[in-house]
């Protein structure tokens, strides 16, 4: 069973962080961020320190549309003992100059393995969260949680925080380099020997504006309250500046208007009778008198009425010789089976309509949940990937050259190898060849690829 639409708190959840965990370096999957967005929306303010929280599952699966399927619970307890592991680099200006602190966010993650209840997860902050979580005074930002209830991508939700920061300036500007760094599209690690290594995932700025800054852009306007447009600042030929112009979302503010308007009851107007011979006369009154418009008011229900005369006018335009229109309206006024038939072709287009809606909220809920797949495909490859490269050192060189070998595999000899890698079609047999190499180191990831294949075919029978 589905939910089709994320259900959206009767009591209004506030995510309340401060503008330097807004700002930290750090990367997370679609569930690790829900699973710390809960954790968020569980602190009040009135606390005075952290609590053990326990998450019922069942509540984000609810809160964020989730497929209430044993994959979903599977998946945000991975989610929660991931975020054990994960580190963030948070840079706080001192008097002294500017500090980084790298910490962990959570330091336990409980989950009842077998027992009456194996469906919630309880978590515990760091304490060093305690500035950035609980103890807010100033220089925090604070947004509903429904805003971001419906974003498919991590990067999405961090681009989002950040531009909610500076909603009331009105813009923003980023290095390109320090805007990767900090959503985790570019991340550090160290290796097996604690050497620094460098991961870029769009080494060039047309990649990421097309897989991460209009994707963005089109999640914020169609499900938050902000929306964005966006332009590269160049110094030289290369991209060195992203600048943000940042707006209230219009399409939001509708829906905001229209779902606190209150529901009107019948208008009474006085002299109806003469309201409605009025609206239906005005329509056709080169053809008959007022009074035998009364008449018919007085005989007939007004929606008969009006749609006698829609079929009548509608015959006219279509070039249909009617010699007594007069007459011919009368017949059509006073047949009643009109009405039959236009509610029958109606319902037929409602049904319609419905069963193209439902197939476009299928769509949608199995793109979305295939761009989380595939990206948790590529994060754990990728892992997996370093791995291989730490644990035999020329595995690397061996792939490439082999790959630049290969017909068909896109190699240029007048790029650099970070260039060729950022081909999809080389990177794909790059790696083709590492995992032919080290088949067994790959292994864990078949559950995975196997989903993502059944996904493709879910969206390919709905398109």
């Amino acid at each position: 069973m589905k939910s089709p639409v994320p259900s959206i708190p009767t009591v209004r959840l506030m995510v309340r962080k401060s503008n330097s965990l807004v700002e930290a370096r750090y990367k997370f999957n679609m569930w690790e961020t829900r699973v710390f967005t809960k954790m968020i929306t569980m602190v009040r303010m009135s606390d005075e320190d952290f609590k053990p929280y326990r998450i019922y599952l069942r509540d984000i699966i609810q809160e964020f549309g989730l497929d209430k399927d044993k994959a979903s619970y599977e998946l945000l307890r991975d989610g929660a003992n991931t975020l054990l592991q994960k580190e963030v680099s948070i840079f706080q200006e001192t008097e002294d100059g500017l500090n980084e602190t790298r910490t962990h966010l959570i330091v336990s993650a409980t989950t009842q393995v077998h027992g009456s209840n194996t469906n919630y997860i309880e978590v515990t902050f760091h304490p060093k969260m305690k500035p950035h979580i609980l103890e807010l005074k100033s220089r925090f930002t604070v947004y509903d949680v429904k805003n971001i209830l419906n974003l498919p991508s991590s990067y999405s939700v961090r681009i989002y925080e950040l531009l909610k920061q500076y909603e009331k300036i009105g813009y923003r500007t980023f290095e390109f380099e320090d805007l990767k760094e900090i959503i985790g599209a570019k991340e550090m690690h160290r290796n097996s020997k604690g050497k620094a290594i460098v991961k870029d995932n769009y080494p060039l700025y047309g990649s990421f504006n097309q897989k991460i800054l209009k994707k963005a852009q089109k999640h914020l306007l169609m499900h938050t309250d902000l929306c964005f447009e966006f332009e590269p600042l160049k110094r030289g030929r290369k991209v060195h500046k992203i600048r943000f112009i940042i707006m209230r979302n219009p399409r939001y503010d509708a829906t905001q208007v229209d779902a606190k308007m209150p529901e009107l009851g019948t208008i009474q107007v006085s002299h109806e009778e003469d309201a409605v011979v009025a609206r239906l006369f005005v329509q056709v009154s080169q053809y008959i008198e007022e009074p035998t418009m009364r008449k018919w008011v007085r005989q007939f229900p007004e929606e008969q009425i009006q749609y006698g005369i829609n079929y009548t006018l509608n015959q006219l335009k279509s070039g249909k010789d009617i010699q007594n229109v007069g007459g011919y309206l009368h017949t059509m006024v006073s047949t009643d089976n009109l009405v039959a038939a236009k509610a029958a072709e109606e319902e037929e287009h409602r049904k319609a309509r419905k069963k193209e809606e439902k197939r476009r909220r299928e769509l949608a809920q199995v793109e979305k949940k295939y761009e989380e797949i595939h990206q948790q495909l590529i994060d754990k490859t990728e892992e997996l990937m370093r791995d291989v490269f730490d644990r035999y050192p020329g595995v690397k060189a061996d792939a490439f050259a082999k790959a630049s070998k290969k017909r068909g595999s896109g190699y240029k000899a007048d790029l650099t190898n970070e260039e060729n890698m950022a081909n999809p079609v080389f990177r794909a047999v790059f790696r083709s060849n590492v995992k032919q190499r080290y088949p067994e180191h790959f292994a864990s990831l078949k559950t995975l690829e196997d989903w993502c294949k059944r996904l493709r075919s879910q969206m390919a029978r709905l398109k």
